[in-house]
């Protein structure tokens, strides 16, 4: 039955949806049966056609549902609390060395900027050696950024001894100088 009314349409196909819901519930799971292959290949097409209108449209959701997002979580991951904790130490054991390339990505982005790309280009420019010393780096996570502080510009890869010296002279090349002059003075 038309209703010219959206309200009233809306209503009209709210009661109706859900007075024949079991009908087209079975409807719809002798279909599925009779090939599922044509469903599943129809549900894709759809999905991929309206994928912006879908991720739109559980965004929205999401941010209008967060307590109740947040509820269902909690309650999930008390009931299932064990087999997801042995899961995630299951995934971490096998994935140890995809977790820590994404964990290296992250902290070069998020502490220096740096894309892993660049952080390889400047491996590379420096033959994988300290910039100071020429020190040989046994492995990638040996290699410390060095960067001002105060701009956050990269300056390039030292080793932890080079790094943390002029850490400790608190990156001033007066201070540095002076400790060179020391040394000389000092050091036969």
């Amino acid at each position: 039955m038309p209703h010219k009314n959206p309200d009233e349409r809306a209503r009209y196909h709210r009661e109706y949806q859900k007075k024949h819901r079991e009908r087209k519930l079975e409807e719809s799971k002798r279909r599925y049966a009779a090939n599922p292959k044509a469903f599943r290949e129809r549900a894709a097409i759809y999905r991929e056609k309206n994928r912006v209108a879908i991720r739109d449209y559980h965004r929205q959701w999401r941010e209008a549902n967060k307590d109740r997002m947040r509820e269902w979580r909690r309650n999930y991951f008390a009931k299932n609390r064990i087999r997801m904790l042995s899961e995630n130490a299951k995934y971490r054991k096998q994935n140890r060395e995809k977790i820590r390339e994404k964990s290296f990505g992250y902290k070069l982005k998020h502490l220096y900027g740096l894309s892993v790309q660049q952080f390889h280009q400047m491996w590379e420019n420096q033959h994988g050696q300290c910039e100071i010393c020429g020190t040989k780096f046994k492995e990638r996570r040996t290699a410390q950024v060095d960067h001002n502080g105060d701009t956050g510009n990269v300056r390039g890869l030292l080793c932890i001894h080079c790094n943390m010296g002029i850490g400790a002279l608190m990156h001033d090349t007066e201070r540095l100088c002076n400790a060179i002059t020391y040394l000389k003075n000092y050091n036969p």
